[in-house]
């Protein structure tokens, strides 16, 4: 018999099939192919097992997520969203926000105490704070509960820029240092001057309107009526920016200030004394300006007649 190509095998008997579709013998005996045949019908009467899965690792509690760190913050922070803030509404307390900057764990409790109180993941907003979130919020400070909210922001209180002036020593006298110096005090008075004299240029024009050539009539001696108004207005200048404020134009843009010795406001009746009779006295021959550079505080005839300091603000 010729060699023939085996092409497969018969499952139940085992015996080769040829390429020409001949078989050959089989090759097991009955008892083997009853045990196979048992075989078979146990595999078809039982369920396929199921496939193992790997159980999914344990998450670490300790360390939150980014979304319970997110419900934490709504616990901790109450929601000032711009539905539901007026504009009367106070700012949230700084120790409220500081406690929202709580480290991992203390996300993780805060998370945990609110589901033990019964509260649901949709709406955590009745969940009780922790305690430490608790004393925080109410350590607020008084300041900034009286802060306005605005739409536009946050209203800043607004600064003064007033010039503070030096306190006087215990011996009720201000410091040298702290009295302005000769051309301190050298340049606010002519600044002074040029704006007294503008001011008394203008109210010679317009009452030269009314009055024409009456205000060149002599007053007194060479004194004409021009010359008198110029001297009130200026004078006037003088002694109500001192007396209100303490301070004149050129004083002001110098940051120098006039005051009593004792550190208080000068009274107008020193005022008056010391920028009319006291400046007139200070301006014959220009000797009690000259003072100014030799005495130890600085001061003119006019500041000793009237008892008062020029201080440097700062």
């Amino acid at each position: 018999m010729p060699d023939k190509t085996i092409k497969s095998y018969d499952p139940q008997t085992g015996a080769p099939i040829y390429e020409d579709g001949t078989r050959g013998a089989p090759r097991l005996s009955a008892a083997e192919l009853e045990a196979i045949a048992a075989q078979a019908a146990d595999a078809s009467a039982s369920p396929p097992e199921p496939e193992k899965t790997e159980a999914p690792a344990e998450r670490d509690d300790t360390v939150p997520t980014l979304g319970e760190m997110i419900d934490t913050l709504n616990l901790l922070v109450p929601d000032y969203t711009s539905e539901n803030m007026s504009a009367a509404s106070p700012l949230p307390d700084a120790a409220v926000a500081s406690s929202a900057a709580l480290t991992a764990k203390a996300f993780y409790d805060a998370r945990q105490s609110a589901l033990e109180g019964g509260e649901t993941q949709g709406a955590p907003q009745s969940a009780e704070m922790p305690a430490a979130a608790q004393s925080a919020a109410t350590a607020s400070p008084a300041s900034s509960a009286q802060i306005p909210y605005s739409r536009r922001g946050y209203s800043a209180p607004r600064k003064s820029y007033a010039p503070a002036p030096p306190q006087p020593q215990e011996g009720g006298d201000f410091a040298p240092e702290d009295c302005a110096g000769f051309f301190t005090r050298f340049f606010a008075f002519l600044l002074d001057c040029l704006v007294a004299g503008i001011m008394a240029l203008i109210v010679n024009g317009l009452l030269g309107l009314a009055l024409g050539s009456a205000l060149d009539e002599y007053v007194l001696f060479s004194i004409r009526l021009r010359g008198v108004i110029s001297w009130l207005v200026s004078a006037l200048y003088f002694v109500l920016l001192t007396g209100f404020t303490g301070m004149t134009a050129g004083k002001r843009l110098l940051r120098i200030k006039v005051l009593s010795a004792d550190g208080a406001k000068a009274g107008w009746w020193s005022v008056i004394y010391r920028e009319t009779i006291g400046r007139y006295l200070s301006s014959l021959l220009g000797i009690g300006y000259l003072v100014l550079a030799f005495d130890r505080r600085h001061r003119g005839f006019h500041d000793m007649l009237a008892d008062t300091r020029v201080v440097l603000c700062r």
